[in-house]
């Protein structure tokens, strides 16, 4: 090979190793997590305040692995930093059914 051709494979080589330490850390800032939010009403329409919300991953092999909050003055809840998949939702309230909902995505 010519000297002219062994010089421009270096040249690839060396630019190569100069864009890859790059690479790995912008693919390690994705995040593909997302929040739900919900709102919980009683029969009649009106918010339900300080509900409590259980928000559990169908695909977890853990039934310890979930996450719990309470709904605001509105009714409104938010969960954040959810994996994209598929929950289920449970809601208690004194005085009102436990509810569920599965297959939440």
């Amino acid at each position: 090979m010519s000297d002219v051709v062994l010089r421009l494979r270096y040249l690839w080589v060396v630019l190569f190793l100069m864009v890859l330490p790059g690479v790995r850390p912008a693919m390690a800032q994705v995040d593909s997590s997302a929040p739900l939010k919900g709102v919980v009403t009683d029969p009649e329409g009106k918010a339900v305040v300080n509900a409590t919300v259980l928000v559990r991953s169908e695909l977890s092999a853990s039934s310890a692995d979930f996450r719990t909050t309470t709904t605001d003055a509105a009714g409104r809840f938010a969960v954040a930093g959810l994996l994209a998949g598929t929950y289920t939702i449970e809601v208690a309230v004194p005085g009102f059914d436990l509810i569920q909902r599965n297959g939440i995505v």
